[in-house]
């Protein structure tokens, strides 16, 4: 996606949730909090029935596993 596409977001969060998802990180759930949040948002969207096959082109494929947090949390870690 050629880079004048792109929008940048800034958002604040507690921080909780940054310490949650910096684990997330930490255990290989994602490669960055970037590409967390936006296959989150996208899943999310897609849920909602907000996208067309093929309309979201993320920028980078994610490299490693996607799994939520809850599912890496399972098996009494």
């Amino acid at each position: 996606m050629p880079r004048k596409e792109l929008r940048y977001w800034k958002i604040p969060v507690s921080a909780l949730l940054d310490q949650m998802l910096e684990e997330a990180i930490r255990r290989g759930v994602s490669v960055s909090k970037a590409d967390f949040i936006r296959v989150a948002v996208i899943e999310r969207l897609e849920r909602l029935g907000l996208t067309e096959r093929g309309a979201l082109d993320q920028p980078a494929k994610p490299k490693g596993p996607l799994i939520a947090v809850e599912e890496a949390d399972q098996g009494g870690g």
